[in-house]
């Protein structure tokens, strides 16, 4: 018999298929199409329906044979093939209430089913009472091999078993119709990543490299740089006095300026300073940055600062939401600028705590995430002594963690 088996239990698959089945599992939809129903009060295996009945009515099936409520549902009401529920656990009024989403989906299933089985002999009398159907207990593969010959395996047609009316009705109750849209999108979504993917497989690390820099150097000075708000400057600014990195003498070094969020406030607040420089990817960013702050012991200068030769020793050097997009690491701007920290200089940056690395959906927004390990080692190659780790908070709910080094003396 040729057997589909819907995200079975371990163990299973192999049992039948020593007994002569020809068996076949089908698996549910991939994580990223679960996301969307954990949003919902709704049976997030329900995600799972349109490619459970997918895969059902693409082959042919003597039987299916499904473990989960949503899984029996999609198999009875959206298929023709015959379809044997199994319930892991006994149906209690306290797991009914508790389920109570699934309760719908198990009724429908359960009387269209060809059988339904339960674990154990606690569970025959529950099911008569809650579900009710006559339930078969089984629960290995020699069980089941029983039930698939003695019971009656007949091809049901959706539309006998629920009316236009009712099928309406569910499509609204579970939000059907917006689900087959979501999975569409996000299909779409998956191939084209998938493309990319297979693209970027072929390029060189200089090629990547290159990659990561496009989105920076074609960036405008405006909110897009931080997420899409208007992102304030005094945390990091406040951060940064604190440790050292303003004065009336110090020649202050900014990677990254964007649209000039520190220095507007450093500007505002009266914060001191002898000379400002900042080095911008984007020549957008630079025209922006020169004509909104004309100050004379202000400049700005365009390049990579992976490359780029000041002409300049500076006290300080900071750095906000800039060092995590640096691919492969911020490790080659640091060894780029530390000739021209002075003894003693202090480098302030922040950046996002923990161990990832990825690009976005777009392809060329790099960013990587950072143990502070990996920070130290870092520090200890370009020859910086690591002064603290803190804390800044651009928004109360984005936290990131604050490096402070400092240039031997």
């Amino acid at each position: 018999m040729r057997v589909a088996l819907i995200s079975p239990p371990d163990g299973l698959a192999e049992a039948l298929a020593a007994r002569g089945h020809d068996v076949r599992s089908i698996a549910g939809a991939p994580p990223a199409a679960h996301a969307l129903f954990r949003r919902r009060a709704y049976e997030p295996g329900l995600a799972d329906a349109p490619l459970v009945a997918w895969r059902l009515s693409a082959d042919s099936f003597d039987v299916a044979h499904a473990f989960s409520p949503a899984h029996a549902w999609a198999a009875v009401a959206l298929t023709r093939v015959p379809c044997v529920v199994s319930l892991a656990e006994t149906p209690s009024r306290r797991w009914l209430v508790a389920q109570r989403y699934r309760l719908p989906m198990l009724l429908l299933a359960a009387a269209g089913a060809a059988a339904v089985t339960v674990p154990s002999e606690a569970g025959v009398d529950p099911c008569r009472r809650y579900l009710l159907r006559e339930p078969v207990v089984a629960a290995d593969g020699e069980s089941l091999d029983r039930l698939y010959a003695q019971a009656p395996m007949v091809a049901r047609t959706p539309k006998t078993l629920l009316p236009p009316a009712a099928r309406q009705w569910l499509r609204e109750l579970f939000g059907l119709e917006a689900l087959y849209r979501r999975i569409s999108v996000l299909e779409q979504r998956l191939d084209e990543r998938l493309d990319r993917l297979e693209t970027q497989l072929h390029e060189s690390h200089d090629d990547v490299r290159d990659r990561s820099r496009a989105r920076w150097r074609e960036a405008r000075p405006d909110i897009h740089l931080t997420w899409g708000g208007e992102l304030p400057g005094e945390p990091f600014v406040e951060k940064a006095e604190a440790h050292g990195a303003f004065g009336a003498s110090k020649t202050v070094l900014e990677v990254g300026p964007g649209y000039g969020r520190l220095l507007a406030t450093c500007v505002e607040r009266g914060v001191e300073f002898g000379s400002y420089i900042g080095i911008d990817l984007s020549p957008d960013n630079i025209a922006h940055l020169e004509s909104r702050f004309p100050q004379p012991n202000v400049r700005f200068v365009e390049g990579d600062v992976e490359q780029v030769a000041l002409d300049e020793d500076v006290d300080s050097l900071i750095a906000s939401l800039t060092f995590k997009h640096l691919f492969p690491s911020f490790e080659q701007a640091l060894r780029n600028l530390r000739p021209r920290m002075r003894p003693g200089a202090v480098a302030v940056f922040d950046l996002i705590e923990g161990e990832r690395r990825f690009f976005e959906p777009d392809g060329v927004t790099y960013i990587r995430w950072y143990t502070r390990a990996e920070v130290e080692a870092i520090l200890a190659r370009v020859s910086l002594e690591l002064v603290a780790f803190d804390e800044v908070r651009h928004l109360p709910e984005q936290p990131r963690l604050l490096v402070v080094a400092r240039a031997p003396e």
